[in-house]
């Protein structure tokens, strides 16, 4: 259907007790998404639906409940956003590519950050994630090149692939205790990271978990952790300290390939002896 009047620019379809925007006609700069089309309300908008569009702010109603997959995906020119806490649901790579958004403040009831949400947003400096979300889907914030600190609430419990890839400026990690599984990859790459906090309820430290992120110093994994994967510290080229608690750890393949400062250290090579034979990829 298509809305009447000074709404003319919306296209809809009936959900529920309400509508769902599905196309936006015409361009606004600065877009108002009204409580009401045709007397009826705004529940949601729908997959794509102001996609790659000229849009530079944009303002919601109070009582839309979600957002669908890529619904403001590539609008290179967004810088504002107000995201109401009726917000209950975010699609995925619903902001992937909106490179000058600098700052967002999400709803407080949503439960997952979902897939590639922020990918691409080179302008996002800083977010606080809600404290009712317990996953982190895969690379919700990859290539968020300016993202200087994220804050994770407690009661997080994944961190999918890539969530954090390339973040080249995010200089200090706290990984809640409450996280015990993450994907491969989260914070490769993030070339100014230079303090991590490991979860004590993690098992496992995934493959190329913290790999070439040149500036982290030490890295101290909790007795928790008794299975570090390959290449995990990869390229940690000034890594001057690294311990576990776990007597019984057991390490993938060069975890510590390109960590120069620990691998000139006699004392950490010696040490080490048995897992840094693992470098060169033994069978």
């Amino acid at each position: 259907m298509s809305a009447n009047g000074k709404e003319s620019m919306f296209s809809y379809m009936l959900v529920e007790d309400g509508i769902e925007v599905t196309r936006m006609r015409g361009v606004s700069s600065h877009l108002v998404i009204p409580e009401k089309i045709d007397n009826r309300r705004v529940l949601g908008l729908g997959a794509s639906a102001c996609a790659e569009r000229e849009i530079r702010s944009v303002t919601l109603p109070e009582g839309i409940r979600y957002l669908r997959a890529g619904a403001f995906a590539y609008c290179e020119q967004l810088e504002h956003i107000d995201l109401p806490d009726s917000i209950e649901e975010l699609g995925p790579s619903c902001f992937e590519g909106c490179t000058k958004l600098a700052e967002v403040k999400l709803p407080s009831n949503i439960r997952i950050i979902p897939k590639s949400l922020f990918e691409e947003c080179f302008s996002l400096r800083e977010v606080e994630v809600p404290a009712h979300v317990e996953k982190l889907d895969e690379r919700a914030f990859e290539f968020c090149l300016q993202l200087e600190h994220i804050t994770l609430p407690n009661g997080l419990r994944s961190i999918e692939n890539g969530c954090f890839f390339l973040d080249k400026r995010l200089k200090e990690f706290d990984m809640p205790d409450t996280v015990v599984r993450t994907g491969k990859e989260i914070l490769l790459g993030c070339r100014s990271l230079e303090h991590v906090h490991i979860s004590h309820a993690l098992a496992k430290i995934e493959c190329g978990l913290l790999a070439r992120c040149r500036k982290l110093q030490s890295v101290s994994l909790p007795p928790s952790v008794h299975v570090v994967c390959d290449g995990a510290f990869a390229e940690c080229r000034t890594m001057t300290s690294f311990s576990y608690a776990c007597p019984d750890i057991v390490m993938g393949k060069k975890v510590f390939d390109g960590c120069d400062a620990l691998l000139s250290n006699p004392a950490f090579v010696q040490r080490m002896k048995p897992f840094i034979e693992n470098q060169q990829g033994r069978k």
